[in-house]
């Protein structure tokens, strides 16, 4: 069973993705090619053969990275298996991306060790 998690850039305010304008469109995360760079530099074992759809595989679980071809990109779909909240922790963290569970719209918090 996987878990989804969408990554965006949002006011720090926003809490749940029902708070923002049915309108909004949130600033783009970076060019497609800034991105996969940027997933490659933080995380050297992911797998972009698809430059669209990339695969992280850990000893805990996996991460599929959903892109797309839109440039730039606006937002990043995670399908997570097992134990990788860590990873995703990171990711927000040096991105400055907020990460949103996507069956509730809840906003997603880590503390000091990703948890």
């Amino acid at each position: 069973m996987s878990w989804g998690i969408v990554l965006v850039k949002v006011p720090d305010e926003v809490r749940t993705l029902s708070e923002l304008p049915k309108d909004y469109s949130p600033p783009p995360l970076g060019t497609l090619n800034d991105i996969l760079e940027m997933l490659k530099e933080l995380l050297p074992d992911v797998d972009f053969s698809n430059p669209s759809w990339g695969i992280l595989g850990t000893e805990k679980g996996s991460i599929e990275f959903s892109i797309g071809d839109k440039d730039p990109v606006e937002s990043i779909v995670l399908y997570i298996r097992g134990e990788v909240i860590d990873i995703i922790c990171k990711l927000c963290k040096e991105t400055s991306w907020q990460a949103f569970d996507s069956l509730t719209g809840y906003r997603m918090y880590f503390g000091k060790n990703g948890d």
